[in-house]
């Protein structure tokens, strides 16, 4: 079956969407890059007078677990939504509920 404009886009759409979530994820992983990270967004939420708490790196080693264990559950979700996006009319299913999980822990 040869597919329309629309789900093309959407296949580039879920496939870049999986493409930021590992880039924009990535240096949650390990403690070195999250360490960058956090003094990287400080500098720049700094630079640009937004406000807010200085963001420091986590003392307690239960939050940098869990900090960690986030970004690795989003970059293994980027991996999904890439693969998601090869075959989008069968694994559709997964992008809807990807979306509705977000939701949620947005809710939460």
């Amino acid at each position: 079956m040869e597919s329309s404009p629309k789900l093309n886009r959407f296949r580039l759409w879920v496939f870049w969407t999986g493409i930021f979530n590992i880039v924009a994820y990535l240096p949650l992983v390990c403690p070195f890059t999250l360490r960058f990270f956090l003094v990287t967004v400080d500098t720049v939420n700094t630079g640009i007078g937004m406000g807010g708490s200085p963001m420091t790196f986590p003392a307690d080693p239960t939050h940098l677990m869990l900090i960690n264990l986030l970004g690795v559950f989003v970059v293994i979700v980027g991996l999904l939504l890439i693969v998601a996006s090869l075959d989008i009319q069968n694994r559709a299913w997964f992008v809807f509920w990807e979306g509705i999980i977000r939701i949620l822990a947005f809710l939460f």
